[in-house]
C-alpha cells in the first residue's frame, strides 16, 4: 500500500495520497464506493437489504439484482432446464427430450399373436381385447392389440373353413363304417323251386352245389365256428363271362355287374354285434332279411336252402335261401351267420323282364367258402 502521512492533530480535512508535483489530486470516492487505489475492489459490499436472504453467485461477482419477492433465476448449479426437458441428475437436463411413454398393453398383444399362431383364438381374442382397453387407458399405441385382435380372427376363419371340409368327411366315414349291409325294399312272394331243384326235396339245393361229394355238411342247426381270427370269407372268381367285377373288397363288399349294367351279383362279410348271441339259424334268418328289408319271420316263413363248399377241407356249409321280388326287379338271397356274429351273405337281383336263374347257378359254381384259418 502507499505510505499516508500521519495525521496531525487539529487538522480538519481528511488525509490525501501522496501525488506527484504538478499533477490534480485523485477524485475523492463516494461513500460505499469500492477505493480506486489500495485494496481490493470487492473488500467493501453495500450491505445486503433487510429481510431478503444473500443471493448465492459464482465466487468472485456480486449477486444479481432482484427485487423484493422475485426467485433468483440459478438454480444449485447456476444453469436453467432446457425447454421441454427433463432436468438429470444435479439439473443438468436429460439428453434426447421427453421420455418414451410406457405401453402396457403391449405384451398381451405379444402374447395374443403367439395364441393365434397356434390356433388358440378362443384364448387369444380376449387378451387382445384387453391390450387394446389397457394402452387406451394410458394413451398409449394400440397398433399392437388391433394386430393381435386381427391376426386372431384370422384364426376363426380358418378354423371354421377346415371344420367345413372335414366334418362331412368325417360323417360319410362313420355312416359308412355303421351299415354293415345295403337293402333293398321288396315285397315277399312264396320261394318256387328253380328249375333245377328237386320239387319233391324240401330244402332243395342250388345246381352246381358239389354237396353230394363233401364229406360233411355244416347245417344251419348246428354252431359253425371257424379258427384263428373267427372270419370267413368268399373266394370268388377273378372274371365271369359277360360280367366285371366293378366293387373289390370294399368294407367287405364284392360286386359283378352285368354288361347291359342292369343286374348285379353282390357277396358281403363281417361281423355284427347284433347278430352275436343268435343261433346260427335265426342268425342267418335275420341277416338275409337285412339284406333285402324284411323281417327274420317273414323270412323263415318262407325260406329255402342251398349250400356251398368249402375251400379247405371236405366240407360244406348250409346257407338259408330267399326268393323275393319288387315292383321293378326279382332277385335271390342267400346267407349265413356262425360264430358269434360272424356273417357271409351273397345276392342277385335284375330287372324283372331279364330275370335268369341260369345266372345265379352260374355264379355260385363259381364261389366258396374260404375258412382256411379252421
Amino acid at each position: 500500500m502507499a505510505d499516508e502521512r500521519e495525521p496531525q492533530t487539529g487538522d480538519s480535512e481528511a488525509p490525501q495520497p501522496w501525488t506527484t508535483p504538478g499533477t490534480p489530486p485523485p477524485p475523492v470516492p463516494a461513500p460505499g464506493y469500492p477505493q480506486p487505489y489500495g485494496q481490493s475492489p470487492y473488500a467493501a459490499q453495500p450491505a445486503e437489504a433487510p429481510g431478503y436472504p444473500p443471493q448465492a453467485g459464482p465466487p468472485g461477482y456480486p449477486p444479481p439484482y432482484q427485487q423484493p419477492g422475485e426467485q433468483s433465476p440459478y438454480t444449485q448449479t447456476g444453469y436453467l432446464p432446457a425447454q421441454g426437458g427433463v432436468p438429470g441428475p444435479g439439473g443438468v437436463p436429460a439428453p434426447g427430450g421427453p421420455a418414451p411413454r410406457s405401453n402396457p398393453g403391449m405384451t398381451l398383444g405379444v402374447v395374443s399373436i403367439a395364441l393365434a399362431a397356434f390356433m388358440l383364438w378362443i384364448v387369444g381374442i380376449p387378451l387382445a381385447i384387453w391390450s387394446l382397453v389397457r394402452s387406451g387407458k394410458a394413451d398409449a399405441s394400440r397398433v399392437i392389440g388391433f394386430a393381435a385382435l386381427a391376426a386372431n380372427l384370422l384364426m376363426v376363419l380358418v378354423s371354421v373353413a377346415t371344420l367345413a371340409v372335414l366334418l362331412p368327411l368325417i360323417n360319410a366315414a362313420r355312416d359308412e363304417a355303421a351299415a354293415p349291409i345295403p337293402t333293398v325294399s321288396v315285397e315277399p312272394t312264396p320261394a318256387e323251386p328253380s328249375p333245377t331243384e328237386s320239387s319233391a326235396d324240401a330244402s332243395p339245393t342250388e345246381s352246381g352245389s358239389p354237396t353230394s361229394d363233401a364229406a360233411e355238411v355244416i347245417g344251419l342247426d348246428e354252431a359253425y365256428t371257424v379258427g384263428g381270427s373267427g372270419d370267413a370269407f368268399w373266394s370268388i372268381p377273378g372274371s365271369v363271362s359277360g360280367w366285371d367285377l366293378t366293387t373289390f373288397d370294399d368294407q367287405g363288399v364284392n360286386e359283378f355287374t352285368r354288361a347291359d349294367g342292369e343286374a348285379y351279383f353282390t357277396t358281403f362279410q363281417g361281423v355284427d354285434p347284433a347278430y352275436a348271441g343268435l343261433s346260427d339259424l335265426d342268425g342267418s334268418y335275420q341277416v338275409v332279411g337285412d339284406v333285402i328289408g324284411l323281417s327274420a319271420d317273414e323270412i323263415a316263413a318262407d325260406a329255402t336252402t342251398t349250400t356251398l363248399p368249402q375251400t379247405s377241407g371236405d366240407r360244406a356249409v348250409e346257407l338259408v335261401v330267399f326268393e323275393w321280388t319288387s315292383d321293378t326287379h326279382d332277385g335271390i338271397t342267400a346267407g349265413r351267420v356262425f360264430d358269434d356274429g360272424h356273417y357271409l351273405a351273397l345276392s342277385y337281383y335284375t330287372p324283372t323282364e331279364s330275370f335268369d336263374y341260369a345266372e345265379w347257378d352260374a355264379f355260385i359254381a363259381q364261389i366258396a367258402i374260404d375258412d382256411s384259418g379252421s
